[in-house]
């Protein structure tokens, strides 16, 4: 939930700078694009951010590209540029697992939100949560 002294645009980056932070302890020089929202690599984009907010609360995030099949995006305008996306694995040749990574990126997260409590949670998790939300919905 956005507090009353943080705006959209300052939420937004706030979670590339928390992106920021976190590729750096893999040795990753990453940087934002002005009026580009995401975080980039010098020539490809290895992290996108989507949200929604409704009534200060935010949903969705942040994604940094930790090892995937990079070819899918060849079959679209990521973000509707055309600039190529990469991956931690694709420049450290180290696949890493999305539940080893969650702590690491949570800890960035405390320290550029000046929070203690970073909930985090499983795919399993997250599903259930989803699913037991769209029943609230109907």
């Amino acid at each position: 939930r956005l507090g009353s002294a943080i705006g959209v645009r300052e939420y937004v980056t706030r979670l590339e700078q928390c992106s920021i932070r976190y590729l750096s302890q893999h040795a990753i020089d990453a940087k934002t694009k002005p009026g580009c929202p995401g975080i980039y690599t010098a020539d490809a984009k290895i992290g996108s951010i989507g949200i929604r907010v409704k009534d200060r609360t935010t949903k969705h995030g942040v994604a940094i590209n930790l090892c995937l099949n990079l070819d899918l995006f060849r079959m679209i305008l990521p973000c509707g540029s055309f600039i190529p996306m990469t991956s931690i694995e694709r420049i450290s040749a180290v696949k890493l697992s999305t539940a080893s990574q969650a702590e690491i990126f949570a800890h960035s997260f405390s320290e550029i939100f000046c929070t203690t409590t970073v909930t985090i949670y499983s795919k399993d998790e997250l599903l259930l949560r989803l699913m037991a939300h769209a029943e609230e919905a109907d």
